[in-house]
């Protein structure tokens, strides 16, 4: 049945994509996995939007004061549903490593989702006794994200590359959001993230289900201040000249505008 569900999802992605005057995918990952399922080669990218009048700097220690953390915490966060693609258990497995050289490390987990995942990861979190270092949220409203990504040092979504239905991360918009806020982020080398992060430009890009090498990109981020000041600039630089509203904004209104033209 699923063999089944999945060809009728196939033929009407193919007759949308046919029908279309002009087809746009987020992320070249996107565009090749569109390219590949429906045989159409003129698929153009155009990767989401930040909106920077959402998002923006603000001062943390104010941000803290706001979820009742403390300005020595050493804070990660990652903000999305809560399901197993997004890798928070990779994360907890690499807090365990490097707990004992980061004791006030604190990796907050925000969002909602799956109940039966959620479970999981408090059992891991119990078993490896880091309840005081891993920290469940649940659902944050839009207007209190700002002040979370700010209230952050880093964002970090250790996503796989695929679950077991063969979903993969599109591109991860939270990623442009930490970095509107001054944040550097670390994120996995799969799907359309590497469209997100620009290694060592604006975040560090590693293997996923690596929690050593999660553990490694932490550390390095957190021990070398020059690193963190350089990715946390550009950051916020490379959503200005290429991810604003405006900039993404003014390539829809070209496309529409020549469409509108020739009637």
């Amino acid at each position: 049945m699923e063999s089944i569900k999945y060809s009728k999802k196939i033929k009407n992605f193919n007759q949308t994509i046919t029908n279309s005057n002009h087809v746009i995918a987020v992320s070249d990952y996107t565009k090749n996995k569109a390219e590949l399922i429906s045989g159409y080669n003129q698929i153009e990218t155009i990767p989401n939007f930040v909106n920077t009048e959402n998002f923006f700097l603000l001062d943390k220690k104010k941000s803290r004061e706001k979820y009742g953390f403390n300005e020595s915490d050493k804070i990660l966060l990652t903000l999305s549903r809560l399901v197993s693609r997004k890798g928070h258990e990779v994360v907890i497995n690499a807090i365990s490593l490097i707990v004992k050289k980061i004791p006030q490390i604190k990796y907050v987990i925000a969002g909602s989702g799956e109940k039966r995942y959620e479970k999981n990861l408090k059992v891991l979190v119990s078993n490896l006794k880091l309840e005081k270092n891993v920290l469940f949220l649940g659902y944050i409203d839009e207007e209190k994200k700002n002040d979370l990504y700010n209230a952050c040092d880093i964002y970090i979504m250790n996503s796989h590359k695929t679950n077991y239905k063969g979903d993969s991360e599109g591109f991860g918009i939270t990623f442009l959001e930490s970095n509107a806020c001054g944040k550097p982020i670390i994120g996995t080398n799969s799907g359309g993230i590497p469209d997100a992060i620009d290694h060592r430009e604006n975040g560090l890009l590693i293997e996923a289900n690596q929690p050593s090498k999660t553990a490694d990109a932490i550390l390095e981020l957190f021990n070398d201040k020059e690193l963190y000041n350089q990715l946390s600039k550009n950051g916020l630089e490379r959503i200005k000249e290429n991810f604003s509203i405006n900039k993404i904004g003014k390539k829809y209104m070209e496309i529409i505008s020549s469409y509108y033209n020739n009637y």
